[in-house]
C-alpha cells in the first residue's frame, strides 16, 4: 500500500475539517463539496473495499453516517434531502483506495446530478470555507 490521505487524516498528519469521531470511524468534510456539508465517513483502520470491513466497523460507520445526516437536517445549512452512498472499487468510481461513505446534502433546485461517470471534476473547496461549514455542522451532530 502506498500513501493514503485518509490514513494520514486519521493519524492527524493531514488537514481535515473534522465533524465527528466514533470508536471505529471518523467523519470530515469532503474537500470537493458537491453541496455545502458533503461529508465522508471512513474507518479509522485502512480497508480499501467495503466487503473487507468487519461487521462492527460497518455498523459503526453507518451509525455515524446517520448521525451526520440527521445533523445536516438540523443544521443552519438547511439541508432538505440527501444522498448516502459508497463507490466501491475502481469500476464504481472509487477515487481514494480507502473505503468511505459519502453523505451529500441536497437542496431544492441544486441541479446537482448524481452521475457515476462524469467528465467534469468538482473543484476543491478552500480550507477556510470547509472549516466554516464544519463549524455550522459540528454542533448539530449528536
Amino acid at each position: 500500500m502506498g500513501r493514503c490521505i485518509f490514513c494520514e487524516i486519521v493519524r492527524n498528519e493531514a488537514e481535515a475539517s473534522l465533524i465527528k469521531e466514533s470508536k471505529h470511524s471518523i467523519a470530515f468534510l469532503d474537500q470537493s463539496q458537491i453541496n455545502p456539508g458533503h461529508t465522508l465517513v471512513i474507518p479509522k483502520v485502512h480497508y480499501r473495499l467495503f466487503e473487507n470491513l468487519p461487521q462492527d466497523v460497518v455498523e459503526d460507520m453507518f451509525v455515524l453516517a446517520q448521525k451526520i445526516y440527521k445533523g445536516l437536517l438540523r443544521s443552519e445549512l438547511n439541508c432538505e434531502a440527501g444522498n448516502i452512498f459508497i463507490s466501491n472499487g475502481d469500476n464504481a468510481g472509487q477515487e481514494i483506495d480507502h473505503c468511505h461513505i459519502h453523505v451529500v446534502p441536497r437542496y431544492l433546485g441544486d441541479q446537482k446530478l448524481m452521475k457515476f461517470i462524469s467528465s467534469k471534476k468538482i473543484e476543491k473547496t478552500p480550507r477556510s470555507t470547509l472549516n466554516d461549514i464544519a463549524k455550522k455542522l459540528r454542533d448539530s451532530v449528536r
